[in-house]
């Protein structure tokens, strides 16, 4: 694994000449992928992949781009050294899944007459649920700000602040709704969930309650840290998650589908009496769960009333999509991995009942669960990664085991990402800044 040191300095022989240097981290929506946007609650974390932008003012009024990103065939070591590898090939004017000329317009609104060259670094496969877009949009909504005010301590401060602090932060709140805007113009609407926790990284706080709701005339938000609960002790949720279970985001070398408007009404029957037969296992009352504070779930003490569970999933299949998330954050705060496991079952097979999956992940999914381990798709776009989880230990042997056992056809099983065997990440920075000429800066924290 390339070093701290070595990383940053590859990045900075790449980016040295820019006037401001900033660099966001890539994050995963664990469960909510789609009903995030009907104001239920997801659960999302970061992860220490970033993507590094170069950029300055220029003398003419162009806006220029250079983009750098690497194919989902790398193991999450050669995306850690994506800017030493020999396949770094700079693209003018092309980003992944966006037409440049909508950036470019909406840069023109902010800068007026200035021009401006952009070099983009990115360490996250494209396209693969990791919020390659999100942390994209996120940077560019900071160089674009720093530019604008030159206020970069300002914002740097800013966004070093706690989750709660945050949201009424004015300067935060222009920052974010410009990332927010911009990634619109990769996924129509965006959630909002990916450039946010770009934003913020990880801060002790790990995962990240979000819920949103994007229409053409409103953009709102909610989001909070599991740790902020009446009942959650910051200890208890460390000593679990970050120390006895095992995450990998696995690329299974297919594209996904986007989600139907349309499904089988049967099909989604099965998974509501799926959903209501595990939440009498619930050792924390909802009440007690943190919700964001616009999520249309803020009732209390549903534990053990059935009448009321039953009208929560009938509702709709976003509400029931939100129970899913709020039955997994009552099983990482009572430990029980398993349930854990379980529920990323149920999540993904209503991600297949939206048509959503492949026959490829299916098979994998199949062997994975064969080997009781954790796993769904991840994001809401057309990525082809897969989250899977564990017990602390093997997890990496295990993903070997699936990709021997199946047939591979078109290739093998690549690890995007995989948390240490020292647990999760307690900390990954928010998104950094640097400025020409100082030199007491790091991109990058452990």
């Amino acid at each position: 694994m390339v070093s701290k040191k070595d990383r940053e300095t590859n990045y900075l022989d790449h980016l040295k000449d820019f006037e401001i240097i900033v660099s966001s981290p890539a994050s995963l929506l664990l469960f909510g992928e789609y009903s995030v946007l009907k104001e239920q609650p997801s659960l999302a974390m970061a992860i220490p992949l970033n993507v590094v932008i170069g950029a300055s003012l220029t003398d003419n009024t162009d806006i220029s781009f250079e983009f750098a990103y690497p194919e989902p065939d790398l193991n999450y070591a050669q995306l850690k050294s994506y800017a030493n590898h020999d396949a770094v090939i700079f693209r003018e004017n092309i980003i992944p899944g966006i037409q440049i000329r909508h950036i470019i317009d909406l840069f023109k609104q902010k800068l007026g007459n200035k021009g401006l060259k952009v070099r983009i670094i990115s360490e996250i496969p494209p396209q693969c649920g990791l919020g390659s877009s999100g942390a994209l949009c996120a940077a560019l909504s900071v160089v674009i700000h720093c530019l604008i005010n030159n206020n970069p301590s300002e914002i740097n401060s800013t966004l070093n602040e706690t989750i709660s602090n945050i949201q009424t932060n004015e300067l935060f709140d222009e920052i974010f709704k410009f990332a927010w805007e911009l990634e619109d113009l990769f996924h129509k609407p965006s959630s909002g969930v990916a450039p946010f926790i770009s934003l913020v990284g990880c801060k002790n706080e790990l995962p990240l309650l979000f819920a949103s709701k994007n229409t053409n005339t409103e953009k709102n938000y909610g989001a909070l840290c599991l740790t902020e609960g009446k009942s959650i002790k910051l200890d208890n949720l460390k000593s679990f998650f970050w120390k006895r279970c095992e995450f990998a985001a696995v690329y299974s070398g297919d594209k996904r589908k986007d989600a139907t408007s349309a499904f089988v009404e049967s099909t989604f029957r099965k998974i509501e009496k799926r959903v209501k037969g595990v939440v009498h296992r619930f050792n924390v009352h909802l009440g007690d769960i943190p919700l964001p504070h616009n999520s249309s779930l803020l009732f209390d003490n549903i534990t053990g009333d059935s009448e009321k569970v039953e009208k929560y999933i009938n509702d709709s299949i976003w509400t029931t999509f939100g129970l899913i998330t709020l039955i997994t954050v009552s099983n990482i705060l009572t430990e029980d991995i398993l349930d854990i496991i379980n529920m990323t079952w149920i999540a993904q097979d209503f991600l297949t009942f939206l048509e959503t999956s492949t026959p490829r992940i299916g098979e994998i999914s199949t062997k994975a669960r064969s080997l009781k381990l954790g796993c769904k798709l991840l994001g809401s776009g057309k990525g082809g990664d897969i989250l899977m989880i564990s017990r602390k230990g093997g997890l990496e042997s295990l993903i070997k085991e699936i990709d021997d056992a199946i047939d591979s056809g078109k290739t093998e099983l690549y690890i995007h990402y995989l948390s240490s065997n020292k647990g999760c990440p307690s900390v990954v920075n928010p998104t950094q800044i640097k400025i020409k000429g100082i030199k007491d800066y790091s991109l990058y924290t452990p």
